[in-house]
């Protein structure tokens, strides 16, 4: 019952969306990732997933500073052992970059280390195999629009002979 109240004040939060330079998305999505890190009950864990799956596939339009506790929350359900906590997490992070990915680069970072997580879950090959390709393709992504990611890489002098 508090998880689902949870969700709820959380949804009509994310309807307002969020304005620039201001991060209360993360601020109230942080009780997720902390239920999620901290509880022993797969059912728990299968509601928070649920929770976050919901909240990209309806808001994920007005989403900003909260794609870090998405990602960490699926980083999370990455390394479950239940299946159809697992199964979910990556078809909703691959959902994710399939049709969001330009939304997500303040938090590519934690994209990137929530699908390593899923290719190192040994106990689902089809979905690690399947998180290396979207590895890869980040990296494709990277390479063909460098200026996507310039403002967020720190300005690092190259000598012209390491070029």
């Amino acid at each position: 019952f508090a998880l689902d109240s949870l969700r709820q004040l959380s949804m009509k939060f994310l309807e307002r969306g969020e304005l620039p330079n201001f991060r209360f998305q993360k601020d109230f999505l942080r009780p997720f990732e902390y239920i999620m890190k901290r509880s022993r009950s797969a059912k728990l864990r299968d509601m928070v997933v649920s929770c976050m799956a919901q909240m990209v596939h309806v808001h994920s339009s007005t989403i900003r500073s909260g794609w870090k506790n998405i990602f960490a929350v699926f980083h999370l359900a990455a390394s479950d052992h239940q299946e159809q906590i697992v199964e979910l997490a990556f078809h909703t992070t691959s959902n994710i970059f399939e049709k969001h990915f330009a939304e997500t680069t303040g938090s590519f970072q934690d994209a990137v280390k929530c699908l390593s997580e899923f290719a190192c879950n040994a106990a689902f090959p089809d979905s690690s195999m399947e998180a290396i390709r979207l590895i890869d393709l980040c990296a494709h992504h990277i390479a063909r629009n460098p200026s996507m990611f310039s403002d967020r890489l720190p300005e690092v002098p190259v000598d012209s002979q390491d070029r």
